[in-house]
């Protein structure tokens, strides 16, 4: 065993840190860049940070037999999406180059390998090293946000709701870092701006769920592990912290006529329509063959009335079947278990604000989808399907990354190369 190897190992982290890093926060920038532009002129740029995160997965997987394996690891460990994703992915090609249709399922099955590509990247490196430089990095974006917010409360318009999943809970990371109680505060207050100027009803719901998060999370018994998060107490509390949400929502929409209510005679009729195709095949559904937009005739609408639905649970639900639907519950369960099993683990300040900060974003994220197109745009869900890779990769319970040195055991630790050195 020569030294060499520690260099090389550090190298390819350091070659792999840098691209995964710059991939997230290209897309970041591109969730950002849709207030300021309509997103069909970022051209192929959509598609860039999924090309970056999965291309260079598989062309380390190549170079490095340690890489294949956790790429099957990445599956064994999250099997329920694996297999939806596989679900999603054959009914999306058969509809793609069988039928020639140029509308399918096939750009859901790639978001979802965002996941797994998300998730062993970050295991590779190392989750805490790999998300906490992303989370600081993501301040500046946050700010351009937050200026966005309060030019459409401005001007009266919801310029990026679709996203706000991202911006809204990232107040949790310095909530939860600091070290006074003014600090909290500030976060606490740029958590509900962003809620309350946001001028969606969505906003606001993914706001009181961050306020609750940090509420919570910011107990010193919960942090040790001394009391568990949930409680007959922290569940009164999430009631109020919902009750005075929905206050807050019922003022703004009343006296506000901007503020949108998500458009609920649009959403309802497509609903019913997808509840509807459940019941005709609730086992398999449509097998995820043909388009998961739907030809809207309640009444017209400027874009066209070949939509999306407006739900992408739902679509899994309708096209998949209870196929499809049990193993998405499953992976949602094994987010939530898995988070709460871990979130009280001896770590540092920032590894625990990492973690409860990105299992915010996971589950605005998971809420968001329920009632928007998210899966559907190649940006969006670059976003959706990264943050929860990065979520289930911190949330690891085995710590892959710590005690799982057989993917890299070609390499010695730091103290073995340094007494081989000596």
């Amino acid at each position: 065993m020569t030294t060499a190897e520690p260099i090389r190992y550090a190298r390819e982290i350091t070659v792999i840190g840098a691209v995964f890093t710059l991939a997230y926060l290209l897309g970041l920038a591109e969730v950002v860049s849709w207030s300021f532009m309509p997103r069909s002129q970022l051209g192929l740029l959509r598609f860039l940070p999924a090309a970056l995160i999965i291309g260079l997965t598989l062309a380390a997987a190549l170079l490095s037999g340690g890489i294949a394996r956790l790429v099957w690891l990445s599956i064994i460990r999250n099997w329920p999406l694996a297999l939806l994703c596989v679900y999603v992915a054959a009914g999306g090609m058969y509809t793609r180059f069988v039928l020639d249709s140029k509308e399918s399922f096939f750009g859901h099955a790639i978001g979802m390998l965002v996941f797994f590509a998300t998730w062993t990247l970050a295991t590779r490196i190392g989750p805490v090293r790999a998300i906490v430089p992303l989370l600081r990095a993501s301040i500046p974006f946050w700010l351009v946000m937050f200026g966005v917010v309060c030019y459409g409360f401005a001007i009266g318009k919801h310029l990026a709701h679709e996203i706000m999943y991202v911006f809204a809970p990232l107040p949790l990371y310095l909530g939860l870092t600091a070290r006074t109680r003014g600090g909290r505060i500030i976060a606490f207050a740029a958590i509900v701006l962003v809620a309350a100027m946001g001028l969606k009803n969505t906003t606001l719901i993914i706001g009181a769920f961050s306020v609750f998060m940090l509420w919570i999370f910011s107990q010193p018994e919960v942090r040790s592990g001394i009391r568990p998060p949930l409680t007959i107490k922290s569940v009164v509390l999430f009631a109020v912290v919902a009750l005075v949400a929905y206050a807050g929502w019922s003022h703004l929409s009343a006296n506000i006529g901007e503020f949108s209510s998500g458009n609920t005679d649009f959403r309802q009729y497509n609903y019913a329509r997808l509840w509807n195709m459940f019941l005709v095949s609730p086992m398999m559904g449509d097998r995820f063959i043909g388009t998961p937009n739907l030809m809207f005739d309640l009444y017209q609408i400027e874009l066209g009335q070949n939509l999306p639905s407006h739900s992408d649970l739902l679509d899994v639900l309708a096209h998949g079947g209870l196929l499809g639907a049990i193993p998405l519950a499953l992976f949602i369960a094994m987010i939530v278990i898995s988070f709460l099993r871990t979130c009280a683990r001896p770590g540092s300040d920032e590894t625990y604000a990492a973690q409860v900060t990105l299992f915010a974003v996971a589950i605005s994220a998971l809420f968001t989808s329920t009632g928007n197109p998210v899966w559907a745009n190649p940006t969006n869900a670059f976003m959706f399907w990264a943050s929860l890779g990065l979520c289930q990769a911190l949330n690891n319970p085995h710590r892959d990354h710590e005690v799982g040195t057989w993917w890299r055991s070609r390499v010695p630790r730091e103290t073995e190369s340094t007494s081989m050195a000596a």
